[in-house]
């Protein structure tokens, strides 16, 4: 079993799951961290590692979405820079979300957007650990790209919510 990777929206950051005396984790604003289940994610699934472990299908959409994959050459670095991320040793693993980081709030770049994630997704398929991923997504305020990603896989089928934090200038 993988070491739970929980989202914390209101931060927008991932991190590992740490029950707490009280039973169930917080966020750094004091409230509950709510799993994929739709329940506070508690203790009672702590290890001995200290660490609440499972969600395996959660923590690979997690780093397949907010990892930075690395742009390819025709990719425009929204900071002006030439620095196009990604990870040294596998410049293919993560999204390109992070290319729409500036992006107006079009249906164009929504589409893209969705293209981005089920690119960053397609691993769990070719690798026989999903057997079919859907992805919906729209805008929200505050410029928030929200949606849901449904995968399904031999135990059955995960629901990942998940939102990213854009930077709008429309």
């Amino acid at each position: 079993m993988d070491i739970a990777t929980i989202w914390d929206a209101a931060n927008s950051r991932g991190d590992w799951a740490v029950p707490t005396a009280a039973g169930f984790m917080r966020d750094t604003a004091g409230r509950p961290v709510i799993g994929v289940d739709g329940f506070a994610v508690g203790s009672s699934q702590a290890q001995a590692t200290g660490l609440i472990a499972g969600g395996d299908i959660q923590t690979a959409v997690l780093l397949s979405l907010f990892t930075d994959a690395a742009a390819g050459p025709d990719d425009v670095i929204p900071d002006g820079t030439d620095d196009p991320r990604g990870w040294w040793a596998d410049p293919t693993i993560g999204s390109k979300l992070w290319l729409l980081a500036r992006a107006k709030r079009t249906p164009q770049n929504l589409q893209l957007a969705i293209a981005y994630i089920r690119q960053a997704l397609g691993w769990l398929t070719a690798d026989g650990a999903a057997s079919a991923i859907d992805v919906t997504a729209e805008w929200q305020a505050g410029g928030r790209l929200a949606g849901r990603i449904v995968v399904s896989h031999p135990t059955g089928t995960t629901a990942v919510p998940f939102d990213y934090a854009w930077k709008d200038l429309a």
